[in-house]
């Protein structure tokens, strides 16, 4: 565990999350970053008994002056150990080349010629410890065994008992980035890649002598599609162009879209349909929605109305249905997801959106994307 004792030097405690020092018509602010409390999460208050141990590995100190200054300087016990030529930067400092005790932590705003405009200090104290743990590495998004497109934010989560030092993400073993600093997000892109093909994502990371961990791979898909409409007027949904169904309130939006809720009392199915022409036949074809429910708590009142997709074939023959799982409140945020369709013939469809259940208070739902795509 990385230990922090912060005492400031007129031995009043300082909490560790945002220390500030006002002097000459600017601020100096201090944020200490603990990798080992939550990861990218500062103290927000006095560090606990528990956390008031010496520390050791590295910590990183960032550092804001708000006032007329040219550069940022660290300083260790009255040496200077680094200076940058901004005034909002991070500093890493290395407890590892540093005798045990207590040191004195300076963080000085400079002006052009080397005057001190502003400065705080802090004491830590340090530890040598032997460091055999590695971090602890997992990858968050995408989940295993999902099918992705475009271009993928792909989210590792690092933790480390000192510090981690680097983190890098690797697909079918081939190092595409590292980041040093947290977040660790890191862009994928998949439109080069064959269709359909399956791939293996493992991320690792280090941490400052030198051990290593690795996260459980994550297989995922690429799957970028294409339309296939003769008249692809479900893109964007223009509540014009799509047909009521049963007893219904419609609501276009802004931009495309619209908002749909049965009548207070109607008892039939109650939505939107739009009918389309395939262009070619195709397996492996999804429906893309983006779709949200509007005022349902999720904790509170009564249950919102269910959600239903329907693909019709010509003739109204149903060949695919899909609904919203229950609890609904799941969608209270805007929500894109991608529903695999039977294989389909060249011809017409329909598509059909209905709610299922009378409206309970407010709640509607919006539809504010339909796509039929495929390899």
């Amino acid at each position: 565990v990385l230990w922090f004792i912060l005492l400031a030097a007129s031995s009043i405690g300082l909490a560790a999350a945002s220390v500030l020092a006002q002097q000459q018509g600017g601020t100096l602010e201090l944020h200490i970053l603990n990798r080992t409390v939550e990861e990218g999460s500062w103290f927000s208050t006095h560090p606990s008994e528990a956390d008031l141990k010496p520390l050791c590995g590295r910590i990183e100190i960032h550092a804001i002056y708000t006032g007329q200054a040219d550069s940022l300087a660290l300083l260790v016990d009255g040496a200077v150990v680094d200076e940058r030529q901004e005034t909002d930067t991070r500093f890493i400092w290395d407890t590892r080349g540093w005798p045990d005790g207590e040191h004195q932590i300076t963080i000085q705003a400079l002006d052009d010629r080397g005057k001190v405009r502003d400065s705080f200090p802090i004491v830590m104290g340090t530890r040598s410890e032997a460091d055999t743990t590695p971090p602890v590495v997992s990858i968050t998004f995408p989940p295993d065994h999902s099918v992705v497109r475009g271009v993928v934010a792909v989210r590792v989560e690092a933790k480390d008992d000192h510090d981690v030092a680097r983190v890098w993400l690797e697909v079918d073993g081939q190092q595409i980035e590292a980041k040093e600093h947290f977040p660790y997000i890191f862009s994928w892109d998949t439109r080069t890649l064959a269709n359909g093909a399956e791939h293996r994502l493992e991320a690792k990371a280090e941490d400052s002598t030198g051990n290593e961990g690795r996260s459980e791979p994550v297989v995922a898909q690429a799957l970028n599609l294409r339309s296939l409409l003769k008249n692809p007027h479900l893109q964007g949904v223009p509540p014009a162009e799509w047909n009521l169904v049963g007893r219904i309130s419609l609501l276009p939006r802004q931009g495309g879209g619209c908002r749909l809720a049965p009548l207070s009392g109607a008892q039939e199915p109650a939505g939107v349909e739009q009918t389309f022409d395939l262009a070619r036949p195709v397996s492996g074809a999804l429906l893309v929605m983006a779709i949200r429910l509007e005022g349902a708590s999720p904790n509170s009142g009564p249950a919102p109305p269910l959600f239903r997709v329907e693909l019709l074939g010509n003739g109204k023959a149903p060949l695919f249905s899909w609904s919203s799982p229950d609890p609904a409140a799941n969608y209270a945020a805007l929500a894109e997801t991608a529903l695999p369709l039977p294989p389909l013939v060249a011809g017409k469809y329909t598509l059909r959106c209905v709610v299922v259940s009378p409206a309970q208070g407010q709640a509607l739902w919006e539809i504010a994307k339909a796509d039929v795509l495929a390899p």
